[in-house]
């Protein structure tokens, strides 16, 4: 199963469980390359959540907050309803 989250990440299944990936350009071909490990889904989202907002340009935190919203629209979007994201506070 693969899931596009942004044009720049999306989450896999594996036989083991799920994993974050990136694009990268490798003699000429686009791939997508994992960048990290889970044993949930819930786990992966959670943490990719984590890593756009600290990949943001976010410089206030009021920016930060509103980077947050952003992040969690864009993950609501992409998964199924049966899924609920939470957003540490």
């Amino acid at each position: 199963m693969k899931i596009q989250i942004t044009p720049a990440h999306q989450i896999s299944s594996y036989r083991y469980g799920w994993k974050i990936e990136v694009p990268r350009a490798r003699k000429g071909e686009s791939k997508w390359q994992p960048v990290s490990y889970y044993t949930t889904l819930e786990q992966a989202v959670n943490s990719l959540g984590h890593r756009l907002v600290r990949e943001s340009d976010a410089q206030t935190l009021a920016d930060a907050l509103a980077e947050i919203d952003r992040v969690t629209a864009t993950l609501c979007q992409a998964l199924s309803p049966q899924f609920r994201v939470e957003v540490d506070s």
